[in-house]
């Protein structure tokens, strides 16, 4: 099992990007790029060396790109369907109580000893088998 407990992830922007984020009300362009404690780039499924090449240079540490502060979160675990879960991604919880299933909607979130759930009206513990990555609380919903 590949360690990913120091795998972080931040969005750099981009002119040529395939993705775009809102922050603050502002559409930007970019890629999401991930990288480990010691700060090289790496391949989010494999954390292997992966640079990053911009403008046809390479580049092979975090430090070399720009990456906007408000958008870097720390991989958590991973959800029951075995894609990362990092903080700030938008997840689906499952509520199954035998007599029906219900879903609710959340934001992955730190506070100060463990990271959690918050949804609209709820905090949640959060259990990988009932969770579910629907995307990041930057991206527009698809």
């Amino acid at each position: 099992m590949i360690d990913k407990r120091h795998l972080f992830r931040g969005f750099h922007p981009d002119e040529i990007g395939k993705t775009t984020i809102i922050l603050n009300g502002e559409k930007i362009r970019g890629e999401w790029v991930y990288w480990n404690i010691k700060g090289e780039l790496v391949n989010s499924e494999t954390v292997e060396e992966c640079p990053y090449f911009e403008y046809g240079y390479k580049k092979s540490y975090v430090h070399e790109l720009e990456v906007i502060p408000e958008t870097i979160g720390q991989w958590v675990i991973m959800d029951k369907r075995g894609k990362d879960l990092f903080y700030g991604d938008k997840v689906k919880i499952t509520f199954d109580n035998r007599e029906d299933i219900s879903y609710e909607e959340g934001i992955i979130c730190w506070d100060d000893c463990e990271f959690f759930v918050k949804t609209q009206n709820e905090e949640y513990a959060l259990i990988p088998n009932r969770t579910e990555v629907i995307g990041n609380k930057w991206e527009e919903a698809k």
